[in-house]
């Protein structure tokens, strides 16, 4: 019988049963107070991702009877900051009962919730620690720009006070074996989402997003575990082992419709990933090169890339203004679509600095003949604003949500 309450008491919690120490616990304790101050809302926590469920080790509010207490634990997958790390939701969502990816989630209307805000907390080799977040139950209330980067500055803070003690107790031989496992395959799958005309609403292909579910312990973010494989040095073989399961749907798909996959420099430049590639349709493909890594030797990826888009493989550069000099990333590698990042698309409408970088971008790509996408479309006004700069295509929940190929 499932508990009408989202939460319920917590079962192994990282930081209460195995980092010693008051003076720690003090510290942690007095660094959430310090990020529910700065952002004035209700309730603020720090909650820690233990597989399948989200910790919540430090909690700070005046509330007699709040909503949610230290040493409650959520289903990760129900919870908001699931949908902050997958770029669902803005990191301040002011009013969520009007937010189309949490208005419809059973904790909004249990704990009465109406605004949230918050932001990963990775320690300092990348790894996900967990997330440090404020609610308001009060009524909608958004945090500024100079709030959010208060709040990224205690989330950096924590990380670091935390690091030597989680690294203690996460042994490496377990760490690696959830990924081994996921490289072997059960528990990985890929789910895609549809890239749209925004003229025409007509689907022209679709991009293959992974995902991973730790059965029996639940799904897990997938940055996350990319995160913990390139710290493991299994980095590359997870990603090759995720191309793979991806190139595999590109049969079932119509075809007009091209798939569009991901893979880093680093994978790119391993001969195993030109041998996967070279046995797809390359003509229906297009590569999406993350630009969250920086590029040692551009001559070199060009000397990969080169013989397969002469085969028809077209090149996309991911996450444009998110990463390493996006300009010159671009105009080196010449690909064939540019995708704005999410975190452009979302502050189109009120901030002239980004409002400025995203037109220089899709600028630059009609100059090099590239074609933009607009990324984690959610709104009809996103969606007007970026057509606005002469986007022609778009994704994100409001043109369509990543399914199972099925």
């Amino acid at each position: 019988m499932t508990s009408p309450h989202p939460f319920a008491p917590a079962g192994r919690s990282l930081t209460r049963a195995e980092v010693d120490g008051d003076e720690l616990q003090r510290e942690l304790q007095a660094m959430v107070a310090s990020a529910r101050a700065v952002v004035g809302m209700d309730l603020a926590f720090l909650g820690h991702l233990d597989g399948p469920l989200l910790n919540l080790t430090h909690v700070d509010t005046d509330a007699t009877d709040p909503v949610v207490r230290a040493g409650d634990t959520l289903r990760w997958v129900d919870s908001y900051c699931a949908r902050l790390l997958s770029g669902a939701i803005t990191p301040t969502v002011a009013d969520v009962r009007r937010d189309p990816a949490l208005s419809g989630l059973s904790i909004t209307d249990d704990l009465g919730l109406r605004a949230y805000c918050g932001v990963p907390v990775l320690l300092p080799d990348g790894r996900l620690y967990g997330t440090l977040c404020a609610v308001s139950t009060s009524g909608p209330q958004s945090a500024d720009a100079g709030q959010m980067a208060s709040l990224r500055l205690i989330a950096d803070l924590l990380a670091l006070r935390l690091s030597a003690h989680v690294e203690a107790a996460e042994p490496r031989a377990a760490r690696t074996a959830v990924v081994r496992r996921f490289l072997e395959g059960p528990g990985r799958s890929v789910v895609l989402q549809p890239i749209v005309e925004l003229s025409t609403d007509v689907v022209v292909g679709y991009e293959a997003l992974c995902r991973f579910d730790d059965h029996p312990g639940g799904a897990m973010p997938p940055d996350g575990v990319f995160v913990e494989a390139q710290e493991l040095e299994l980095g590359v073989d997870l990603e090759l082992a995720a191309l793979g399961t991806a190139l595999s749907l590109l049969p079932s798909l119509s075809a007009e419709l091209f798939l569009s996959v991901n893979v880093s420099p680093a994978a790119l430049m391993d001969p195993r990933a030109t041998t996967v590639l070279r046995a797809a349709p390359l003509a229906r493909l297009v590569l999406e090169l993350t630009e969250h890594d920086p590029v040692d030797d551009y001559p070199a990826l060009l000397e990969v890339l080169e013989p397969l888009r002469a085969l028809g493989m077209r090149l996309a550069v991911d996450d444009a203004g998110a990463g390493f000099a996006s300009l010159r990333h671009i105009s080196a590698l010449r690909p064939d679509l540019v995708k704005l990042d999410i975190s452009f698309v979302r502050d189109l409408g009120g901030d002239l600095v980004h409002q400025a970088a995203a037109r220089s971008i899709a600028d630059l790509s009609r100059a090099i003949g590239a074609t933009t996408i607009a990324e984690g479309i959610e709104t009809e006004a996103e969606r007007a604003a970026v057509a606005e700069l002469g986007v022609t295509l778009g994704q994100g929940y409001l043109l369509g949500r990543p399914l199972p190929p099925a």
